[in-house]
């Protein structure tokens, strides 16, 4: 059972907020009652990973990545595909 995801993501350029939410707005259409950290770094490559972590062996799982680009709204082809890409790994968790 997964006890909480973690969103990563890089805050450099402009605060990486609007990649963040759309990340934990894509998680939430699956599991709207688990705990969600945001994660930001100064890091690079500029990329968005999304683990999650199983409750009772605490171990970790990458359930999607992309570069943080993928989430911009102004690329919006490549946003919608990268919700459903997301979408669709958490609901292969349940």
């Amino acid at each position: 059972m997964i006890s909480k995801f973690q969103v990563d993501y890089c805050y450099n350029c402009d605060g990486g907020d609007q990649e963040k939410e759309t990340a934990i707005n894509a998680i939430k259409k699956v599991f709207d009652n688990v705990p969600i950290e945001a994660k930001g770094s100064d890091d690079y490559p500029i990329k968005v990973v999304i683990k999650a972590f199983d409750s009772e062996s605490n171990n970790e799982k990458i359930v999607w990545t992309s570069h943080q680009r993928n989430l911009f709204r102004k690329y919006p082809e490549l946003r919608t595909k990268s919700i459903d890409e997301i979408v669709k790994a958490c609901e292969a968790l349940k």
